[in-house]
């Protein structure tokens, strides 16, 4: 195995970049990191970080420069839809160098996201639902992990310690621009308000009836804003919610539920409630506030979804789907396909083969056991994630080779 040079951008508000990076250098790699703002350094526990401290239209030429002197051969980001990541990946690959790239589990709980070159809209993964079919049936099924999703507590800590960390800092780091659309200062007021309140909270409202489900994704969320036509959730709430008033049947109802690590879960329930009195659907639109959202899944006709990891869950219990972003399993025989309006008439089941074939290859190219929380969560995702890394051949660049044949196959006479 030949040593390699790692180059480490920004990662989650947890140890598990620094652990990573020791790993691959007990492994014979050399390693190198870029803190960009002081929530960064926080958590960095990794070999020596340089600092850049310039102005942001400064940092493409200082990502580039530093990836050309210190020979990098891979970079490792966490998110590939950040604007400094952007430039990074961009530079990355003019360089020759491979790109790893984490995100929150595409299967969850006890799964991450890692796929090379880029997630979701950026994947590498076919789009072809006959292929899935085909190979699908040579893998095994896929087995859950059986590591358990983080807490709110957990998550929420770790996000306000890093705001804090980031504003408290920013004369260290004068020239870094937040990527998410909020000021993190109210991100972590709304984390500590929800905190505050979350044992004070009550039973969730019941869910039961003919319904349909939209399970929101959080504001900050870049899957939406980058692989999605809105700009915002409340766009996409608008627009399936004057949907939903003019094409659904008139006994069906819209339960629209919040994200379980929402920390304004008021404001989208006032959001939520404008949209269907706007839309003369007031009775009909139901807002939910906690509760597993697994029943509620089952029990829908249908899910309405932009890119959210719920969208597989539904698929897997069989549950109709209508994905209005990119997503990794916006495809043929998988979702809704003919327009959102038809899908509160009409709403096209999973094809299980399709589904099941998509599923084997999910976990075994885009999909690490593990967890950004908890220690033996983070080292079992280190010793899996760093095997991945490390391969000449990755399992992304294997589908995309297996692909290739399989269409030259096919094609032959």
């Amino acid at each position: 195995m030949r040593a390699r040079n790692f180059l480490f951008l920004q990662g989650p508000p947890t140890m598990c970049f620094s652990r990573l990076a020791v790993e691959m250098r007990s492994r014979g790699h050399e390693v190198h990191a870029v803190n960009v703002n002081a929530g960064d350094a926080l958590f960095w526990n990794g070999p020596v970080a340089a600092n850049f401290r310039g102005k942001v239209d400064e940092w493409p030429d200082f990502v580039a420069a530093l990836i050309g002197r210190l020979g990098t051969t891979d970079i490792v980001l966490f998110g590939d839809c950040r604007p400094m990541h952007v430039c990074a990946i961009h530079a990355a690959k003019a360089a020759g160098a491979r790109v790893h790239v984490f995100e929150l589990g595409y299967m969850r709980p006890g799964w991450v996201t890692l796929e090379e070159d880029g997630v979701n809209g950026h994947s590498s993964l076919p789009k072809d639902p006959g292929w899935y079919a085909d190979v699908g049936s040579s893998l095994s099924p896929s087995v859950m992990s059986g590591i358990q999703e983080a807490g709110f507590a957990s998550v929420g800590c770790r996000h306000v310690v890093y705001s804090a960390a980031m504003l408290l800092g920013r004369l260290h780091y004068p020239g870094y621009k937040y990527h998410r659309a909020s000021h993190p200062a109210l991100e972590a007021l709304g984390w500590l308000r929800k905190w505050a309140v979350s044992g004070l909270q009550g039973r969730s409202e019941s869910v039961r009836g003919d319904y349909f489900l939209f399970p929101l994704q959080l504001e900050s969320d870049q899957q939406i804003r980058s692989h999605s036509p809105f700009v915002c959730v409340q766009n996409a709430l608008a627009v399936a919610v004057r949907s939903f008033a003019a094409h659904a049947p008139s006994g069906a109802l819209l339960f629209v539920k919040s994200h379980p690590l929402s920390n304004s879960p008021g404001h989208c329930r006032s959001q939520t409630m404008q949209e269907a009195k706007m839309h003369g659907v007031s009775h009909r639109v139901v807002f939910v506030d906690g509760g597993d959202i697994l029943p509620m899944i089952k029990g829908a006709r249908g899910v309405v979804t932009i890119n959210s990891t719920a969208g597989l869950k539904a698929l897997a219990v069989g549950t109709p789907v209508a994905a209005l972003g990119k997503s990794i399993y916006a495809l043929p025989g998988l979702t809704h396909q003919n327009g959102l309006d038809s899908f509160w008439s009409d709403p096209v089941a999973p094809d299980a083969v399709v589904f099941d074939g998509f599923m084997r290859v999910l976990a075994r190219t885009s999909l690490v056991p593990g967890s950004f929380y908890g220690r033996d969560s983070i080292a079992l995702l280190v010793q899996n994630a760093a095997a991945r890394i490390e391969a000449d051949m990755t399992p992304s660049r294997a589908v995309a080779e297996h692909y290739r044949l399989w269409q030259e196959n096919r094609a032959a006479p």
